[in-house]
């Protein structure tokens, strides 16, 4: 397997009654003591590299440093293994006529470098090699369709649900909302016009007046420091300056979660200020 590039599983078998330089990739095969379809390669060096190589039944084996070095996969149930640009290799025990039987196993001596030792090969004693047993494969639990099916669509109808929940809280927020400053336009719409606009209703008040009592119609509990009306009255750019921090201080944008009643003084606020200041401009 792949685990022998790293010197781990690795197994040794002998090949018995032949020279190694006479090795055959088929006397491999015909004393693989193993039962069973196997695709083997051989391991290499090409330009320095090492590689694994498909070889056909009649090549000679290759040697790495004296060794023969091989991976060999068990191929499933019908399948036989076919060499490169041949046809498929016929089993081990076929090629060689009658069966080879299988001597005792024995604890074989593990090597990093390979599969085969010359040495061993030379004296031609067979010294079988001791394989790994392959796992069992994991079988998947079935999957129960039905229940999976079920359960999408339980989430799906749960994440409808939710949206409409939540659409729902929001019509409702924005109906109370709007009713809500309603209500406190009616009660609070002539204070902010009788601060915000001349005694005939019809102009907006001088700017510099509007900041130095912009004050009095500030909602409850707020921070906002008033203005000398002394100072706006005598430098412009004091009033440049009350102009600036009124507009950013009651911005409807920043009271959007405040209380209805704060929500439409900021707005009125807001609003007299700017048209004061461009009549000023103007």
């Amino acid at each position: 397997g792949d685990k022998a590039d790293d010197g781990e599983d690795v197994n040794m078998y002998v090949v018995a009654g032949v020279q190694p330089a006479d090795v055959t990739v088929q006397r491999c095969k015909a004393a693989f003591p193993l039962k069973g379809s196997f695709h083997f390669r051989f391991q290499v060096v090409v330009d320095g590299d090492s590689v694994w190589m498909d070889c056909n039944d009649s090549e000679k084996v290759p040697f790495v440093g004296g060794t023969v070095v091989m991976k060999v996969l068990r191929l499933p149930a019908g399948k036989v293994s076919r060499p490169a640009g041949g046809e498929p290799a016929a089993p081990a025990q076929a090629r060689q006529g009658a069966p080879q039987p299988s001597p005792p196993r024995q604890p074989a001596a593990y090597s990093s470098a390979g599969a085969t030792s010359p040495s061993v090969a030379q004296r031609g004693q067979p010294q079988p090699a001791q394989f790994s047993s392959v796992p069992e494969p994991v079988k998947a639990p079935e999957l129960d369709r039905e229940a999976l099916v079920r359960e999408r669509l339980r989430k799906k109808q749960e994440a409808m649900d939710e949206a409409d929940r939540l659409h729902k809280e929001r019509i409702g927020k924005e109906t109370k909302d709007k009713k809500d400053k309603a209500e406190a336009a009616g009660r609070l719409r002539e204070e902010l016009d009788r601060w915000a606009k001349t005694d005939d209703l019809q102009d907006w008040k001088d700017l510099r007046t509007l900041l130095g009592t912009m004050h009095n119609v500030m909602w409850p509990n707020n921070e906002w420091q008033p203005l000398s009306l002394s100072d706006l009255m005598m430098s412009s750019s004091a009033v440049k300056v009350g102009y600036r921090k009124a507009i950013l201080y009651c911005h409807p944008d920043k009271h959007n979660d405040a209380p209805p009643e704060q929500r439409y003084r900021a707005e009125r606020i807001f609003e007299a200020i700017n048209c004061a200041w461009k009549k000023r401009d103007g």
